[in-house]
C-alpha cells in the first residue's frame, strides 16, 4: 500500500490515513497466518506436495542415528566433493523416516523426507528404506548431475536431481533403492570376464527398475497414484505398462511377482536400453583393460543359480526358478550390438584366459513356490 504525503493533508488526516494503514497491516498480518495454517493442513493432506507437515522433534537416541559422514572421513570429504553444499541437501535415510535429526531443515530436507515417508507407504518400498537405513546411505539433491538420479555403492550414497518434481522424485529414488540389496554380491568384479561383467550390468538395471515399478504399483494401490502416472510419461513407460497388463490377466495370489518378472523381461526388449547401459559398461571396461597393473586373471563364471539371487527382495524371488529362460543365454545376447560383441572379444582377449572350472557357487532359492511355468505361453501356476 502506497502512503501519500502531500503538503496540504492537514495533521489530523495524516494521524487518519497512519491510523487506517496499522489497522490494514495487523489485518493482512493476520491473514497471513490463517492461510500459512491453511497450507500446512493441505501439505499434510498431499503426500507428493513439496512442503512438510510439521512433527515432534525426535528423542536424542534418534538423532544420534541421523549423521552425515564427517568432514574429516574419506566417504564425507568424496560424498563433498561430489555434492554442492552437503550439509543442506543431503539427508542420512532413517528408519523410520519421522525420526530424522531436527538439525535438516532446509527446504531440501524436508523435499527428501518427504519423498522417503511418501516411498514408504509400498510395502516393498518400506523394505528398501530399512535396508538402506542398515547400510547408513545417505541420500542428495545433486545440483550437478546429468543424470535422473544415481547411486554410488562404495559412498553409500544416492543423488536425486534437484530439477525433479515430487512424483519425479519418488519413481527415481525407487529405482535407486533397488541397487542397494544387489551390492556387495552383484557388484563388478575383475575376475569376470567382459561378457559376465556386462550381464551383471544388465541384470543390475533391469532388476532395479522391476522393483521400483513394483514400489509404484504399491503406492497406486494405496491411493498414491501420481509416481505411477509420473512413470507413465518417462522413457520407461513400457516396462509400467508391461507390468499393468501382468497385473490385469493374472490371478495368481502371487501376481504382482509374476508382474515384476514381466517387468524385469520387458527392460531387455528397448535395444536403446542396452545399448546405453552396455556403453556405459563398455567405458568401465576399457579403463580395466589399459590399467595393466590391476588386470586380473577372469578366473569366475556366472552361473544361472548365481544369478537368480539378484530378483531376491524381502524374501521373494520374482525369477522363476526352471521356467525355461536360460538368464545367461538369452540376456546377455539380447539386443546386443555387433560393435559391442565385437568390443567385448577384443578386451577378452586382451586379459590372460580365463581359468577353467572355476564357477560361481550355485544359490538355490524358492521363488514363487518354486513352481514351473512356459514363460513363452504366459501359464499361470
Amino acid at each position: 500500500m502506497k502512503r501519500t504525503s502531500k503538503q496540504q493533508v492537514s495533521s489530523v488526516a495524516k494521524k487518519s490515513v497512519s491510523f487506517r494503514y496499522l489497522i490494514r497491516v495487523h489485518i493482512f498480518a493476520l491473514l497471513s497466518v490463517a492461510l500459512s495454517f491453511a497450507h500446512v493442513g493441505s501439505a499434510q493432506a498431499s503426500p507428493l506436495s513439496d512442503e512438510t507437515s510439521l512433527r515432534s522433534p525426535p528423542s536424542l537416541s534418534q538423532v544420534d542415528r541421523a549423521k552425515l559422514p564427517s568432514h574429516d572421513s574419506v566417504r564425507g570429504s568424496r560424498i563433498r566433493d561430489l555434492i554442492q553444499d552437503v550439509d543442506h541437501n543431503c539427508l542420512p535415510i532413517v528408519d523410520p523416516i519421522a525420526s530424522f535429526n531436527p538439525a535438516f531443515h532446509s527446504r531440501a530436507h524436508h523435499k527428501l523426507k518427504q519423498t522417503l515417508e511418501t516411498v514408504q507407504n509400498s510395502e516393498l518400498g518400506a523394505w528398501l528404506v530399512g535396508i538402506a537405513a542398515d547400510q547408513g546411505v545417505v541420500v542428495c539433491l545433486d545440483k550437478a548431475t546429468n543424470l535422473e538420479a544415481h547411486y554410488r555403492y562404495h559412498l553409500r550414497l544416492i543423488g536425486l536431481n534437484a530439477k525433479l518434481n515430487a512424483a519425479g522424485r519418488v519413481v527415481f529414488l525407487a529405482h535407486e533403492l533397488a541397487h542397494i540389496p544387489q551390492h556387495p554380491k552383484f557388484s563388478n568384479d575383475r575376475r569376470f570376464s567382459p561378457m559376465d561383467m556386462l550381464l551383471l550390468q544388465r541384470m543390475r538395471e533391469a532388476a532395479a527398475e522391476a522393483v521400483a515399478t513394483r514400489v509404484l504399483w504399491q503406492l497406486r494401490d494405496r491411493n498414491i497414484p501420481t509416481p505411477w502416472r509420473e512413470k507413465l510419461t518417462t522413457a520407461y513407460r513400457d516396462i509400467a505398462m508391461e507390468f499393468a497388463a501382468e497385473m490385469a490377466g493374472n490371478d495368481h495370489k502371487d501376481k504382482e511377482l509374476w508382474a515384476t518378472r514381466a517387468a524385469f523381461h520387458q527392460w531387455f526388449e528397448a535395444p536403446w536400453r542396452t545399448e546405453i547401459y552396455d556403453d556405459l559398461m563398455l567405458k568401465t571396461l576399457s579403463r580395466i583393460t589399459q590399467d595393466q597393473a590391476k588386470q586380473t586373471p577372469h578366473s569366475l563364471q556366472l552361473s544361472e543359480e548365481f544369478l537368480l539371487d539378484i530378483a531376491n527382495y524381502a524374501g521373494q524371488v520374482f525369477l522363476i526358478d526352471g521356467d525355461g529362460r536360460t538368464l545367461i543365454r538369452d540376456l546377455r545376447s539380447r539386443s546386443l550390438a555387433e560393435r559391442t560383441r565385437a568390443r567385448l572379444h577384443e578386451m577378452t582377449t586382451a586379459v590372460r584366459p580365463m581359468a577353467q572350472g572355476a564357477v560361481l557357487p550355485s544359490v538355490k532359492n524358492k521363488s514363487l513356490s518354486a513352481v514351473s511355468s512356459n514363460p513363452t505361453t504366459k501359464q499361470k501356476p
